[in-house]
């Protein structure tokens, strides 16, 4: 079941701005290419939130990125609140992304959203030009996302907090090298390792 998302996000939001905060002035947003900048959704099975793709970025020149994936209820009861961390792959930015329904509105069994706002709504954005998004946007740092549900309140009083296996993957982002080369042989390696990572993490944990 998927609403619109204008609907959605007027009604079900108290105070929420996902991802990056970007620059509205009279800056228009672009997709960024999928060869720029990925995003890595890390799943625990155990969630009663799912995140999945289709996977979009959305970018402005003047730096800031907004992440668009599918938001999905996967348990029997209705979610009254949870939270989405996002991160990039060198933790030098990241994001708390709260989501709590208001009153009246529910995010029932099976429902599922975009976490994008009018992200079907072509006539918002404009043609991407690799230099008008700069480097800002086209920086190494960029080039993986990751977002991961770490917390979630049920109707019915069940709770989940992944927060010490998102902890877990801080640690691991955090402890690698600052400033690797640019060479994509070793930006090839360490994506790959950090794939290796969430996949040990979430399977075997």
């Amino acid at each position: 079941m998927r609403i619109p998302n204008t609907f959605f996000f007027v009604l079900i939001f108290s105070a929420f701005v996902f991802g990056q905060v970007k620059e509205r002035n009279d800056d228009r947003g672009f997709e960024v290419p999928a060869g720029q900048i990925s995003v890595l959704l890390v799943n625990d099975p155990k969630s009663p939130v799912q995140l999945s793709g289709p996977t979009k970025v959305i970018g402005w020149s003047s730096g800031g990125l907004l992440l668009g994936f599918n938001i999905q209820n996967v348990s029997d009861s209705n979610v009254d609140s949870f939270v989405v961390e996002e991160t990039d792959w060198v933790g030098g930015r990241g994001y708390n992304c709260p989501f709590k329904m208001k009153k009246n509105i529910f995010f029932v069994p099976l429902m599922t959203f975009s976490s994008l706002y009018q992200d079907e709504d072509a006539e918002d954005l404009v043609a991407f030009e690799e230099q008008k998004a700069g480097k800002t946007i086209l920086h190494w740092s960029n080039k993986i996302w990751l977002a991961m549900v770490v917390k979630a309140k049920l109707s019915d009083g069940t709770t989940y907090d992944a927060s010490k296996k998102y902890n877990e993957l801080k640690k691991f982002i955090d402890d690698q090298d600052e400033n690797p080369s640019s060479s994509l042989a070793v930006l090839a390696a360490r994506e790959q390792k950090l794939r290796q990572f969430v996949s040990n993490l979430i399977e075997h944990r």
